[in-house]
């Protein structure tokens, strides 16, 4: 083929104008497309980081918002079940339950609190039997303390009473009443109630999977001071 003539100077130049295609296809095009999907991918990770961080912040303010609602609900708790048995406090908590009643306190003639007894997940008390028969010793939930109450009123300051107890910001759960008459034959009534309440575990050992030995057992000792 003879490049002087027309089909010559037509095949080169279309092959010229391949080798330039294919050059500019080999230095500047797949290299911007290169970038270009690069930017594209990144684009579209930024987007779903973005997305994960405003579900994410999205969440955090529902939990601030809900922070008021948790901060009463532990109140509750913590007034319902004490991290000590606080006698004192029940004490006088019992004694303004009567009062509220109609009942003097000269009137209450026992009030009386056991030793704490620790319970394990399932409301059952841990002896030296369980610990025994356990590979592993069972992490105590509550402590149950046992409460005899016994006062000299009528039938409708007993009636009161059992609904004041009942009301108490602390837990009292009554398992046993029983009612006399008094022993000169007056018109009062013997009234005794025999309830429970409880003392809550330290956070640290509900927390943790197995509380040093003894741990349990320094809880209860320090919660009935």
């Amino acid at each position: 083929m003879n490049p002087r003539s027309f089909p010559g100077t037509v095949a080169i130049g279309t092959v010229a104008v391949v080798a330039v295609a294919a050059l500019s296809w080999l230095f500047l095009l797949h290299p911007l497309l290169e970038e270009t999907g690069d930017v594209h991918a990144t684009t579209q990770s930024t987007q779903e980081r973005n997305l994960e961080m405003t579900s994410q912040v999205t969440a955090l303010r529902r939990e601030r918002d809900e922070l008021p609602a948790y901060d009463r609900l532990a109140a509750t708790l913590a007034g319902a079940f004490p991290g000590t048995a606080d006698q004192p406090g029940f004490f006088r908590a019992v004694t303004a339950a009567a009062t509220d009643a109609g009942i003097p306190a000269q009137a209450i003639t026992t009030l009386s609190p056991s030793a704490p007894v620790l319970l394990d997940a399932t409301g059952q008390p841990i002896t030296e039997d369980t610990r025994a028969s356990t590979p592993s010793p069972p992490r105590a939930g509550l402590a149950r303390q046992t409460v005899s109450v016994v006062v000299t009123c009528d039938d409708a300051q007993a009636r009161r009473l059992l609904a004041n107890l009942e009301h108490m910001r602390r837990a009292f759960l009554v398992s046993s009443l029983s009612v006399a008459a008094a022993p000169d034959g007056g018109p009062a009534l013997i009234v005794s109630v025999t309830g429970s309440t409880y003392v809550a575990p330290p956070v640290s050992y509900a927390a943790a999977d197995s509380p040093p030995d003894g741990a349990d057992r320094a809880s209860v000792t320090e919660s009935q001071g």
